[in-house]
């Protein structure tokens, strides 16, 4: 379980936990929280206040926006600003720091997140550290062995400018889209050309291969790379795979470095390389993965709520559900229609409450929940859709909305990962 504790901007510790556990640093001014539930709003006020605050709000206010190269821009502003360089505390430059290292993660540049990472354990470690209560700490600083991934090349680098459009098969395997995939090379210069089957899953902040398919290949697993919670549920430690090249038809991603986890029982195509991809859309007629080709241009924006580091990594559309002003995540990796999680079921009728069987990163598996019907106003139209209702905890929110690939694949989904774009059209 993941619990927080706050540090004000220069980073001197407000509260602590009563008892040894993993921690979340949040500093006063709420750039950590602000980032984590993508509220531009409140980023956008604090970026244009007094106060050295401004130049992290600025830079998470644009990594919120999907607008990565404007958000690296204000860390460099930042990481060069006097005031925060002699900061007592370094606590401007720990939230800096945080996210160049996140944005270099999201942008595959696995060894200049690695390095800054370790910039940040410095900066945790001689600030944070110190004060917290015997047992406490933050795993997600001291956890990886950032040293292993200084090396690394940048993972999923597209070989070539996509000059028409890919199409590839698309096929709903357990209520989720599957594509085909090839695996080549490696760096210990074994031909490889494995054809597997992969999740395109939206809600996955890094693509995946079950580990005991990785090590079938093969290839060497590279321990403690990251970890991440899953449904805020279940904590995944996750390893890194030696680099290999990926093909769509005749489309190459050029060393592309897994996570993997034996955790996770399926291959991941995730937001990492979906980026890299460009504009795809998704739909019942294939993959198409479109580049640079704006013909299909879509102009609405997601929003991105992240942990600084930037794993959890998620695409949130912006939505009214039952009047309410909501960020709903979009998750094609899960087989669900749309549902809330968070919600005490025990108001709810026994005759009311349901078991089903969903499928999702981790597998397939049952819950209870509630039926409900629901309105939902999205991308400017209307949808009345039977929700369910479950009391999983929440992801980011204490209620948390996702649209899981029952709703999605009634419609086109047109996604520019990069750009912070996405549209469903037609259905």
């Amino acid at each position: 379980m993941l619990k927080r504790f706050l540090i004000s901007s220069c980073l001197a510790l407000i509260c602590l936990q009563s008892q040894a556990d993993n921690i979340l640093p949040q500093d006063g001014p709420g750039v950590t929280l602000m980032v984590l539930r993508g509220e531009i709003s409140p980023l956008e006020k604090l970026s244009n206040s007094d106060g050295l605050a401004k130049l992290p709000a600025k830079a998470g206010l644009f990594r919120v926006e999907s607008n990565f190269d404007a958000s690296n821009k204000a860390i460099k502003e930042c990481l060069k600003n006097e005031k925060v360089l002699g900061q007592k505390g370094a606590g401007a430059l720990y939230l800096c720091k945080s996210l160049q290292a996140g944005n270099s993660l999201a942008l595959g540049d696995i060894a200049g997140w690695a390095r800054t990472m370790l910039d940040v354990r410095k900066i945790y470690t001689e600030n944070i550290k110190p004060s917290l209560k015997a047992g406490d700490d933050a795993d997600a600083i001291t956890w990886p062995h950032f040293e292993a991934f200084l090396a690394r090349k940048k993972s999923g680098t597209l070989k070539s400018i996509i000059a028409t459009p890919v199409i590839l098969p698309l096929v709903s395997t357990g209520g989720v889209p599957v594509v085909k995939a090839t695996i080549h090379g490696g760096l210990d210069g074994k031909h490889r050309n494995v054809a597997s089957d992969f999740i395109v899953d939206t809600g996955s902040t890094r693509s995946i291969l079950n580990e005991r398919f990785a090590r079938s290949l093969g290839l060497k697993i590279t321990n403690n790379f990251h970890r991440d919670t899953i449904g805020a549920s279940k904590e995944i430690l996750f390893n890194l795979a030696d680099p290999v090249d990926l093909k769509f038809g005749d489309l190459t991603l050029e060393n592309v470095s897994f996570s993997t986890s034996d955790s996770v029982p399926v291959n991941i195509i995730g937001m990492d390389l979906l980026r890299q991809l460009g504009a795809v859309e998704i739909s019942k007629d294939g993959f198409k993965i479109l580049g640079s080709d704006l013909s299909h241009s879509c102009k609405d924006n997601f929003r991105v709520t992240s942990l600084l580091w930037g794993s959890p990594m998620a695409p949130r559309i912006p939505a009214i559900i039952r009047g309410r002003e909501e960020l709903v995540l979009l998750d094609t990796g899960s087989s669900t229609s749309l549902e809330a999680s968070g919600i005490d079921l025990t108001g709810f009728p026994q005759k009311d409450l349901r078991t089903k069987k969903v499928v999702d990163l981790l597998g397939e598996r049952t819950i209870s929940y509630a039926e409900s019907t629901v309105t939902m106003v999205l991308n400017s139209r209307t949808f009345d859709i039977n929700a369910s209702i479950t009391d999983q905890k929440g992801m980011v929110f204490p209620v948390s909305w996702r649209m899981g690939y029952d709703f999605i694949s009634k419609s086109k989904l047109h996604l520019d990962a990069m750009n912070g774009r996405a549209c469903l059209i037609g259905g």
